[in-house]
């Protein structure tokens, strides 16, 4: 900006007392704002230490401490969240998620239209119907992965009217009695996709769905004969063409997974699915969208955060300078390299195998690695080629790559850094950084 008094001018009019502006205008602008940015305007000052967490509209918990995320953190947050929250994703901090802070959720945050809560397998159907019945305004539901679920939330499901996706897949304990209030839904509200994958295990829904569509049919061909007899007493009714009428749904249902074909041979299982698609039901082979395991889709989930990630962790190299680092370091009783990782999206953990990742031997590769000073991630692209990792031999090798706060499963990356490698011990050169993040954002 020049100096110009037209222009000081200008600048002058557009300066505005922070306590004159509304909170509806505020929260407009807390929307264009990142979970970091906004702790770093907590803490400015003593308003917006008051205002942040309140006016926050996204909020996407992401574990970035080595010490790991905690129950107690993450309630702390949302007791600071209010209505005006809008969009909720607890995937990432999923394994400290259970009823308490669902609960916390429910009581505060009732403007949700979005809510994903994959793999917090620690819920029950108690706190989620009282998230359902009090958080009406979701068009999108992810309840993918919560093992303890029920078809108990069928009620308080139904008094979610905006609802237009919902995501069951792997709702183990979910079962054909769902089906009612999904059938519900799509005819006379807004759901127009619903995976069932994994639900109702090894059971088909298809039979669930036709035993609803029979009642609809009774009820309108009743429905029917009721009008026509209204309408003309002595008109003589065509009961052909009245038990001939079936029950079709207003508006398409996308509906992802929840038939098998396992038990049935190709020709019954095309004649179910042309009987739901004269229903208004369209049906799509969660494999063909990726679905297959929980733990193939949390492994790919993963995979493809660290691959997007362009910022790594900072600590001090010396007593003046901070540079970009992450931590190797070896176990006892073990041949792989440990390599813990933190990046925007959280903390990662990934064990490399000899002879596969690295040749010769470990602490001579691992001092080599060090002296490179090159970027973890580009390391895992080039040489161990991480962008083909895929779940199955990840899991035949033994070979891992974890989330801190995902899974707890993932702990043992906070117990053996604090105890091999309490800190960073591997850096990384500033023009190395700076080529891989171009490198990422190319790819991506």
């Amino acid at each position: 900006l020049s100096s110009t008094s037209s222009t000081n001018t200008t600048m002058t009019r557009l300066c505005v007392r922070i306590d004159t502006i509304s909170i509806n205008a505020l929260s407009v602008l807390y929307g264009y704002l990142s979970l970091d940015d906004t702790v770093q305007m907590s803490k400015t000052s003593r308003f917006f230490g008051e205002q942040s967490f309140r006016l926050l509209s996204r909020l996407r918990p992401v574990c970035k401490c080595i010490r790991g995320v905690h129950h107690k953190h993450v309630s702390a947050w949302l007791s600071r969240c209010s209505s005006y929250l809008k969009h909720l994703d607890l995937t990432n901090v999923a394994a400290v998620i259970d009823d308490d802070i669902v609960q916390i959720v429910s009581a505060r945050c009732e403007q949700l239209t979005f809510v994903c809560l994959h793999g917090c397998q620690n819920i029950t159907d108690a706190a989620l119907m009282q998230l359902l019945s009090r958080c009406r305004w979701m068009r999108h539901l992810d309840i993918s992965g919560l093992s303890q679920l029920t078809s108990a939330i069928a009620a308080p499901l139904t008094q979610c009217r905006k609802l237009q996706h919902l995501n069951m897949a792997w709702c183990s304990e979910v079962n054909g009695d769902i089906v009612a209030a999904l059938v519900y839904l799509a005819h006379n509200h807004a759901l127009r996709s619903v995976n069932l994958h994994g639900c109702n295990t090894f059971v088909t829904f298809y039979y669930a769905f036709q035993s609803v569509f029979k009642r609809l049919d009774e009820r309108t061909q009743q429905l029917m004969m009721r009008t026509q007899q209204e309408h003309d007493k002595r008109m003589m009714m065509d009961v052909d063409n009245v038990e001939s009428v079936r029950f079709r749904l207003q508006h398409e249902l996308r509906l992802i997974g929840g038939l098998q074909l396992k038990t049935l041979n190709s020709a019954q299982f095309d004649d179910h699915l042309q009987d739901l698609q004269s229903r208004g039901i369209h049906f799509v082979d969660a494999r063909s969208l990726g679905y297959a395991s929980l733990s193939e889709y949390d492994h790919h989930y993963r995979l493809q955060l660290l691959l997007k990630s362009t910022q790594v962790s900072t600590a001090m190299y010396d007593t003046k300078v901070c540079k970009s680092g992450y931590r190797l370091y070896a176990v006892h009783n073990s041949d792989k390299i440990y390599m813990v990782i933190i990046t925007e999206h959280g903390v990662f953990g990934t064990k490399l195998l000899p002879q596969k990742d690295f040749q010769g031997a470990r602490d001579d590769f691992m001092a080599t690695l060090q002296r490179s000073d090159r970027n973890p991630i580009t390391f895992l692209k080039d040489e161990c080629d991480l962008a083909h990792w895929n779940w199955l031999d990840v899991f035949q090798s033994r070979r891992c790559l974890a989330l801190l706060g995902m899974h707890s499963n993932a702990n043992w990356i906070n117990i053996t850094a604090f105890k091999y490698c309490p800190s960073i011990n591997a850096f990384i050169d500033s023009r190395n950084k700076e080529n891989s993040e171009n490198n990422l954002n190319d790819a991506n």
